[in-house]
This record gives structure tokens, sequence and C-alpha cells, in this order.
């Protein structure tokens, strides 16, 4: 057993899924090993770092093996990384009573991905996929996966499909960035949020609650029983696809996957923020941002953003510089500048992010007031 380290106040022991952790923003507030254990039915921690098999740590079945993927450092211990050509990663042969008798439940994962989808080369990115088979189509399967079909879109999808048909599918908000850790889990229950809602998601700990639904809405539930038995043999890990019209082919996963869980039992939020912190053992660039000029300026003005940024505990790869949300420039060296040209009057922010070697980011801002000239 590993100890959870928390820089807040407090240190915990949890379940065999454990690890050795570092928190920086949060404290732990006592989630005890017994309600993390409940209804736990699957956890792969990828910490084997070696061989081509990978074990569930709640029992001897459910034994994965990978075909291609490469032993990685993961966000805790070793984690599994995919090339996005032919790496995989599948657990076969599943009792169909084991998912299939599930009525609602959450599923929790690490991952990042790499930056295949802007560039076109991939219609989607499949975190992890869960059906019959890989070749005979996807009339009943489930997917969380990056991007639909459109090189400008990088969102998360937690998308369930029976028949074809779509009875839910929600999103998150915004594009995530390539080569950043994230923690998402989604649930489907019976009022599993303060807004009596049967289905969510979180993200990095807190729930998304601007989440766009593509198919559904906030209050269906559908989950593994939903299947005829037999439909759900076998989990890929950085394999899969959507329905026909979307992706007709599966796909493959350029990134890495890590510490993930299946419950039969929606998680509270509490649970939630206590799973992120358990694998957010990394700590966060330090970063300050710097402007040129001012406090006042006039259209069209040019400023200079000067980025400070330190990592504790590895190495600072990238510093991205943001002008009212648009990414204008990627620094992969100290000092880190940029110099934004010809604004116009009004509100501006300048936001500027430090990346560091571990796929962790921090970032700051500032909000600038251009007037117009007379």
């Amino acid at each position: 057993m590993k100890t959870i380290v928390c820089l807040a106040i407090a240190a915990f022991l949890f379940s065999s899924c454990e690890k050795e952790i570092l928190v920086e923003d949060h404290t732990l507030t006592g989630v005890s090993e017994k309600y993390l254990d409940e209804g736990l039915v699957a956890c792969w921690k990828f910490d084997e770092a070696t061989g081509k098999y990978f074990y569930n740590e709640t029992s001897s079945l459910l034994k994965g093996q990978k075909y291609g993927a490469t032993w990685v450092t993961g966000v805790a211990g070793s984690a599994l990384k995919y090339d996005g050509v032919n790496d995989y990663a599948k657990v076969s042969g599943i009792n169909p009573h084991m998912l299939g008798d599930m009525t609602e439940g959450s599923i929790s994962i690490w991952f990042r991905y790499a930056d295949s989808l802007d560039n076109g080369s991939k219609p989607i990115q499949p975190l992890m996929y869960v059906g019959k088979s890989d070749t005979t189509g996807n009339d009943d399967c489930f997917i969380i996966e990056i991007g639909h079909n459109d090189p400008q879109n990088s969102t998360l999808y937690f998308t369930w499909i029976r028949n074809g048909e779509l009875p839910l599918c929600f999103s998150s908000a915004q594009n995530l960035t390539p080569e950043t850790w994230y923690h998402f889990v989604g649930m489907v229950g019976d009022h599993v949020n303060d807004y009596g809602q049967n289905n969510t998601g979180y993200l990095n700990g807190v729930e998304m609650t601007d989440r766009t639904y593509n198919y559904g809405d906030p209050f269906t539930k559908v989950f593994f029983k939903m299947y005829p038995s037999g439909e759900l043999q076998n989990i890929w890990f950085g394999y899969g696809k959507t329905r026909d019209s979307h992706t007709p082919d599966f796909e493959f996963l350029a990134g890495v996957v890590d510490e993930i869980r299946i419950y039969n039992r929606p998680l509270t939020s509490q649970e939630v923020l206590t799973l992120y912190q358990q694998g957010n053992q990394n700590v966060p660039p330090v970063i300050s941002l710097q402007v040129s000029g001012g406090p006042f300026y006039t259209e069209p003005t040019d400023i200079t953003a000067t980025a400070i940024a330190t990592d504790p505990d590895g190495s600072v790869v990238r510093v991205e510089f943001y002008l009212d949300g648009v990414l204008r420039f990627s620094d992969l060296a100290a000092p880190y500048k940029f110099k934004f040209t010809g604004i116009m009057a009004g509100n501006h922010t300048i936001l500027v992010k430090a990346i560091d070697n571990a796929g962790f980011s921090s970032e700051t801002s500032r909000v600038i007031n251009v007037r117009a000239q007379h």
C-alpha cells in the first residue's frame, strides 16, 4: 500500500487502487477507504510497467493485454501510450452479467492526447470503447472519445449507442488541450447531482455544468443494462468508433490512458474530487505575467507579454500566449515573451499558460483596456 500526500492539510490511506499522490490546491475531506471501494467493479492502474498484460485490481477477472502500446510514466506510476497507428489494449471475454446487470454507475479515466485532430489526420481520438466486436459494427456500444469529425473540434464525448441510435451523448463545452493530463468521470443514475439530473460528467474534479447534449438530456438514464446479453464482450483502450455516419472505421488513439475505474453506482462530488486528487501527484508549473506599457493604451497598440515560468518537480516544455482566447504563439524556451501587435479599442484578455513535461499546466491572465483614438 502506498501513501497519499496532501500539501493542503492531511494524509489518508485509500483503496487497493491507490498510489503515492501529491495534491497542491485541495484538502482531502475524509472520503474513507470503504466508500472509495464500494461498488468498484474494475480498476486498471496500468502499474505493471513491463510485459504485455495488465490486471484488474478488484479481482482476478478482467485481465487485459496490450498490443503494441508502450509503457510510459503516467499520472501516478506507469501508463500505456498509444501511437495512433495500430496500438491498442483489450480486455476480452467479459462475463455478460459483470457489466450487463448495471443500471447505473460511474466511469473514471485519466488521459492525454496528441495533437492529431487539429491537423485532420484523425476524425476522433478513442479513449475507451465497450462492445461486442471490432469488426461487426457498432449498433450497440459505449465510447469515450475526443473530437467528432471536425479538425476544430477537440471536445470530450460521453456516448451511448443502442441499435445504431444515440439515446445519450454529451460533450464538454470547451475544446481540450493536447499533451495535457485530464481526469474525467461520467456517471448515470437517479438524481446524481444537486439538480436532480440522471447523468453528468466531471472534468478535473469539477462538474461539467455547461456540458452540451448532442442526444438525450440531463434526465436521460441509460447504462450497460440496456444492451442485450452478450453485446458487451470486450473493452478496448486507445481504440474504437462511434456510429457509421460519424466514423465508419475503427480509429486508434495517439495519446496515453491511465487509472481506469468502473463503479456500479454514481459517485458523489467529493468522491470524484478525491479520485482527481489521487492522480494529481504532479506539482503544476508556477507562472506569472508582466505586460509592457499601461495602465492606459490607445488603439492601435502593441503590447509585449513576458511570462516567468518554473516547474518545481520537472521542467517547463512550453508557454502559450493567448489574446481573447485565441492562441497566438507558443514559446519553447525562456525567456518566454511575445509581442501582440495592432490591438484595437476594447477590453482584452492576455493569458499565458505554462505546460510541464508531465502534461500539467497553470495559467494566469491580465485584462487590459485599449481606448479609441479621438
